[in-house]
């Protein structure tokens, strides 16, 4: 469901948007809340019309880059970007949606940020297929990649409000972790599957990771599934 103010003529064509998340138990009062604060003050928006569309778009064989966002907020430009989520960051306070891998957390709550494209623009990437662009600092249509962990395009500068919330991102390592991580065995959007080295007794384990509020199904969130397989 999207909406744009009528008095809106023209949105910027790319720039920084925030994304909201939420699990299912807070969908509702989240839509509610950025309805509310975005229509009083002209600013466009989308969100996932349903729960079942929410639920899909957080299952474990769900894109890992693109899962999370229930929300999407295009403001106008970087001042009021950091203006709409300061005031948005005191109203959904509690809200605890599954983590965004392809943007930047704003503080600790439902609020990410990504530079990106606000209009369909297409252009070739390398294999020859067509995907989603954004234009470079030379003008041209470079591709608009979503990956799977936060980047800022070479071109483009982040605010200096952004540069707290990017240090305490990368101030989270495994380091601390009593295993020593060597590679990847598997990915989903549930988590990740590890080989690894115990540093108390130099034997390889496997590690798995259950992402909170992600995975979502039947029988609850990858957390809540593989809790009970351990006990």
């Amino acid at each position: 469901m999207y909406y744009t103010p009528a008095d809106v003529t023209a949105l910027p064509e790319q720039g920084w948007k925030i994304h909201v998340s939420a699990p299912p138990a807070d969908a509702e009062r989240a839509v509610r809340t950025v309805w509310d604060y975005c229509v009083a003050r002209n600013v466009a928006f989308k969100f996932l019309r349903g729960e079942s569309v929410l639920v899909m778009h957080n299952s474990k064989s769900a894109s890992r880059a693109s899962s999370g966002k229930l929300i999407t907020i295009y403001p106008p430009d970087e001042t009021r970007l950091e203006e709409i989520l300061k005031e948005l960051d005191e109203l959904l306070r509690g809200v605890k949606g599954p983590y965004v891998l392809s943007d930047l957390r704003y503080g600790e709550g439902p609020l990410f940020v990504r530079y990106g494209g606000f209009t369909e623009r297409r252009c070739l990437n390398a294999s020859g297929e067509m995907v989603l662009a954004i234009e470079d600092g030379e003008g041209r249509l470079v591709p608009d990649v979503r990956g799977s962990t936060f980047s800022v395009p070479s071109w483009v500068e982040l605010p200096a409000f952004l540069e707290p919330h990017l240090a305490a991102r990368n101030a989270v390592t495994t380091t601390g972790l009593p295993y020593e991580i060597e590679s990847v065995l598997h990915f989903s959007n549930g988590g990740g599957v590890y080989l690894g080295l115990d540093k108390a007794t130099g034997r390889h384990v496997v590690l798995k990771e259950a992402r909170p509020a992600r995975a979502q199904g039947a029988a609850g969130s990858a957390v809540s599934r593989w809790m009970p397989s351990r006990a």
